[in-house]
């Protein structure tokens, strides 16, 4: 598909969606990717735990934590973004969920480490699925109300934090680890047939010619992507400034018990309020915050503030680590939480608006790709062969440092970010939308 011809199709009216199913949409969505974050996250509060039931080592629990979750994500990611850039997203979405929820139950099971590992391989197939929730978002609101929409989307982390980890941890100290994986694996079940019966794929009703007939070849798919050298650097901004905060989120727990001795229900109750709270007001602040300088000052400014942002993490997490008194430490980690939180609807709202619409869960796939092996995948495997090779020597504390290595890679993603800022006027320019009701809307 040409340019030009990416253009037209860009144009094409979304059909009429009543404010009613747009916004249960959104709310389900948002409870979805909640229960999403508790299923991929319980196994950070459960680390040593694991480790001790199961026989694990700290760089053995880094890749079943980061590395065995994402990479599997990663591989899956790419066929289910182009089965969503096609297909039925509600019935995508649906399989998904059971499948993801299914697998941590398969987890609380997993007598041996084999057995956990493939469990956690099922999570991520599962959650590979997040482009169709991006891509549908994008198709009921229009350029100017995305970021505010996949917003309150993406806060289904932080309440997933601040209501989930509390419980949880209380779980886990009164019956184990594994009846906090039955906790959080069996709600999606019912969820997952609750999105069958209630959710409908805009995009069936919009246009003639099928979806499938509309999206391009994969190898031009891809090219459309890289030719926008906006997303390339966002990409790797978004990944890079991930690095570090993503190690931290796989290791905090086990920091707090092993340097500050916290237990389960302690470290459950410090983290659910600290992250879900700052994390809150990061996801509402950074979609409203964005949207309004880039209606204000132009679309520069949906990348410049998170370019900002993501340079103050490398000192923020310097701050948790080193400092010796927990209360700090504890106010160090509400700024990391919220700093993420600010930055990452922000950053699928400029990915989404930078695309083609029939590429845009690819687009999404590939961006969480790079973030996903970076971030999650390299970033917990990387603290957990430094804690191994070093602990004989320093003992636990030296997960202080090898965290504190991890961190200095976000100045690297802040400055990639700040680069894609001198595209992202012009590849948005390329593209031309209209609202769900029909509007048109030039960007």
């Amino acid at each position: 598909m040409a340019a030009t011809e990416t253009a037209v199709a860009d144009l094409e009216p979304m059909p009429l969606v009543s404010n009613g199913r747009r916004y249960w949409t959104l709310a389900l969505f948002f409870a979805l990717y909640a229960l999403a974050v508790l299923d991929r996250n319980i196994v950070n509060l459960a680390l040593d735990d694991i480790k001790a039931d199961l026989h694990f080592s700290d760089t053995e629990l880094g890749l079943v934590a980061g590395l065995g979750f994402s990479g599997i994500q990663l591989l899956a990611g790419i066929p289910a973004a182009r089965w969503a850039d096609r297909g039925d997203r509600r019935l995508i979405i649906t399989l998904a969920v059971a499948l993801w929820s299914a697998m941590t139950v398969v987890c609380a099971l997993a007598v041996s480490r084999w057995q956990f590992v493939l469990g956690r391989v099922g999570v991520g197939v599962g959650e590979s699925t997040s482009p169709a929730y991006h891509s549908m978002l994008s198709d009921l609101f229009t350029k100017n109300q995305r970021g505010r929409a996949i917003a309150v989307f993406a806060l289904g982390a932080p309440v997933a934090t601040l209501i989930g980890y509390p419980v949880l941890g209380f779980v886990q100290e009164a019956h184990g680890w594994r009846m906090a994986f039955l906790a959080a694996g069996l709600p999606g079940l019912l969820l997952a047939c609750v999105v069958y019966f209630t959710v409908r794929d805009p995009r069936s009703r919009s246009t003639k010619e099928p979806a499938r007939q509309q999206t391009p070849p994969l190898g031009e798919a891809f090219r459309s992507l890289f030719d926008r050298k906006s997303f390339v650097f966002v990409m790797f901004g978004f990944a890079l400034s991930s690095f570090g905060s993503g190690a931290f989120t796989v290791w905090g727990p086990a920091f707090l018990a092993r340097v500050h001795h916290l237990n389960p229900a302690q470290i459950g109750v410090s983290l659910g309020l600290t992250i879900g709270l700052a994390g809150l007001l990061g996801g509402i602040c950074g979609g409203l915050v964005v949207d309004l300088l880039s209606q204000r000052y132009g679309d520069k400014w949906k990348i410049l503030p998170i370019a900002i942002t993501s340079a103050l993490k490398a000192p923020v997490i310097l701050l948790i680590v080193f400092v010796p008194w927990l209360k700090i430490s504890l106010v160090g980690i509400a700024v990391l939480a919220f700093i993420s939180a600010f930055n990452f609807a922000p950053i699928i709202a400029v990915v989404q608006s930078i695309l083609p619409r029939h590429v845009r869960a690819l687009g999404s796939s590939v961006n969480g790709f790079v973030g996903s092996l970076i971030a999650l995948g390299l970033g917990p495997l990387f603290v957990g062969i430094i804690n191994d090779y070093f602990m004989p020597i320093y003992g636990p504390d030296i997960i202080v440092y090898s965290i504190a290595a991890a961190s200095t890679v976000c100045l690297l993603g802040a400055a990639s970010l700040w680069l894609a800022a001198r595209f992202v006027v012009g590849d948005i320019l390329r593209n031309g939308e209209r609202d769900p009701q029909g509007n048109e809307e030039h960007t």
